[in-house]
């Protein structure tokens, strides 16, 4: 893999400890200013009017002046441009957002601008390492920065203090900081399974509202990281690199997916119309809702690495999670994704799936019943949390020992076990559907994606799971 450096100046003095402080600062104020909704989407802050978004933008960018002192880098005039600019965008009036927030094309639109202003501030004032000689080498530069930004928490997590020698106590305490920082950022999962939780739990704690000042917490979080490490240079390990050349395996099944998509589309189009668009609906609302989980993924997977896209180089070994660790980051996971998942188990282990008749309620495509179509699509949006979530787990656990091998394992299986019941469940459905009433086009293009949903997580699974050696290395 061809590793690129985000600086090469050698009197940059990288403060990981101040990034984690800053970044834990801006994410309570975030929470404070503007606490997220259930249906939080960071479109409908373009119709949150008042000083709270201005606010908390401009204390993000005096942490970015902040890091500039004391990492010894030069502030440009043109940054302080670049930043009244962002600020005036925050005061452009829009419409409400209405119900369906990623439908706002004024908010996307207000927002977009935001995030554009920002990548382009970094890219401009600091450079990038894409050649100039390179097409599109702007694209490609700010596509560079859309990730830095995704993936700036696990970066920040692999800044955090280490060595073979013993850390003073003053390290220590950050270090566990960072464990505990990350941990933060997967918290917002514990509200998955909120109507599967014992009644004793909801006596003691209120999981909607943790759940929501999770969520709130996690999001503003991620997003002042994203700030600071696109316009605060980094200079360490690991860094975003790519590949040089396209392989041979991914090209086959990148024809292959493309190839398959296609041919889908258009006979949906010819044979069912109304199946075309609302297959269509359902693809833009998942974009839209997991776009950043499913970016997280390619940049972690090697399935999909391509030339010059962005991915994510190497962990060092002494910054990966040990153990312990790595069991409790993959237990914020399963325990909400089982809990979740827990009635699609419970009715395919009991046997009651198989003897239950056709309903005419499994049809229909609204995503607040349990339909068929809505199975598949949850199906998809929640494989892509787990499966970014398990490539994470994957890329910062060590797995060299026999303790590390099962710490990372065993979770996963059961994540996966989980996922597989589930859409066990949907795909029988299908088939009694079929059984029931016959088979139509869409029925049958149902079979097939249910099919390569099988083909492709049992794939994921075993490229997780392989080389892995419990005697030692990967």
């Amino acid at each position: 893999m061809k590793v690129e450096n985000d600086l090469s100046s050698a009197s940059h003095f990288p403060q990981p400890a101040i990034r984690l402080g800053l970044t834990l600062v801006l994410g309570l104020l975030g929470t404070w200013l503007i606490p997220v909704q259930d249906s939080f989407a960071f479109v409908v802050l373009a119709s949150h009017h008042g000083p709270a978004l201005p606010a908390w933008l401009t204390a993000a960018f005096a942490g970015v002046i902040l890091l500039h002192r004391v990492e010894h880098v030069k502030t440009a005039v043109r940054l302080f441009v670049f930043m009244g600019l962002i600020l005036a965008t925050t005061l452009v009036r829009t419409p409400p957002a209405g119900m369906y927030a990623f439908l706002d094309l004024f908010g996307l639109a207000k927002m977009g601008a935001i995030g554009l202003l920002l990548l382009i501030a970094g890219v401009s004032v600091f450079g990038s390492p894409v050649e100039r000689t390179a097409s599109w080498t702007w694209v490609l530069n700010l596509l560079r920065g859309l990730a830095l930004a995704i993936a700036s928490p696990l970066l920040l997590f692999a800044s955090r203090p280490r060595g073979s020698r013993p850390l003073s106590p003053g390290s220590a305490l950050s270090g566990v900081g960072f464990v505990i920082f990350l941990y933060a950022l997967a918290s917002p999962l514990v509200s998955l399974g909120r109507d599967h939780y014992p009644p004793a739990v909801w006596h003691f704690v209120n999981v909607d509202q943790i759940g929501l000042i999770c969520r709130s917490f996690s999001r503003w979080a991620w997003l002042g990281c994203a700030v600071l490490f696109v316009l605060a240079p980094w200079p360490e390990t690991p860094r975003l690199g790519g590949t040089n050349s396209l392989t041979r395996a991914n090209r086959i099944r990148s024809l292959a997916v493309v190839g398959l998509v296609v041919t889908v589309l258009i006979l949906l189009a010819v044979l069912e119309l109304h199946a075309f668009f609302a297959v269509t609906l359902y693809a833009l609302l998942l974009f839209a809702t997991e776009w950043i989980v499913f970016a997280l993924l390619f940049m972690v997977c090697p399935w999909f690495k391509y030339p010059r896209l962005p991915a994510l180089g190497e962990l060092a070994q002494n910054a990966k999670m040990g153990s312990l660790c790595t069991v409790l980051f993959l237990l914020l996971a399963l325990i909400p994704f089982a809990l979740w998942f827990s009635p699609a188990i419970r009715v395919l282990v009991t046997g009651k799936l198989f003897t239950t008749p056709f309903n005419l309620s499994w049809v229909g495509w609204t995503l607040d019943q349990s339909t068929i179509q809505c199975g598949f699509w949850r199906f998809t949006a929640l494989a892509g949390m787990v499966l970014a979530y398990v490539a994470v787990a994957r890329w910062l656990s060590d797995r060299s020992s026999r303790l590390g091998y099962w710490a990372f394992t065993a979770p996963t299986i059961a994540l996966f076990i989980c996922l597989l019941s589930y859409l066990t469940c949907v795909s029988y459905s299908l088939l009694v559907y079929i059984r029931t009433l016959g088979f139509t086009t869409l029925r049958v293009f149902g079979l097939v994606y249910g099919l390569g949903c099988y083909i492709f997580t049992l794939g994921f699974m075993r490229w997780a799971l392989q080389g892995l050696n419990r005697k030692g290395g990967t």
